[in-house]
């Protein structure tokens, strides 16, 4: 059996945002919160429009260690879709 090696693309998001980073099935690995700002969230969706199909949902908080890493190794289907509510400065690693 011969491992398969995933070749991971990062995406900057900064500021508060719509963002659609991939269209199309793929793997959420991780997203780096490089810096957080005090009550704001970041959503992630799962589609291409509507905003409806939530997969995480994080609140930020200024008193995190800055940076770091959130991994989560999660499949999606339709599309990867960040939306960031604050001035939040994060990477998003997908394949």
């Amino acid at each position: 059996m011969s491992m398969r090696s995933v070749a991971y693309i990062g995406k900057h998001i900064a500021g508060a945002a719509t963002t659609q980073v991939k269209i199309g099935n793929g793997v959420l690995k991780a997203v780096v919160l490089n810096k957080p700002v005090a009550s704001s969230t970041i959503t992630i969706y799962d589609e291409i429009s509507s905003g409806t199909t939530v997969v995480i949902g994080i609140i930020t908080n200024t008193s995190d260690v800055k940076p770091y890493p959130l991994d989560f190794n999660v499949k999606f289907t339709t599309g990867l879709k960040i939306v960031t509510s604050g001035a939040d400065d994060l990477t998003v690693v997908y394949a």
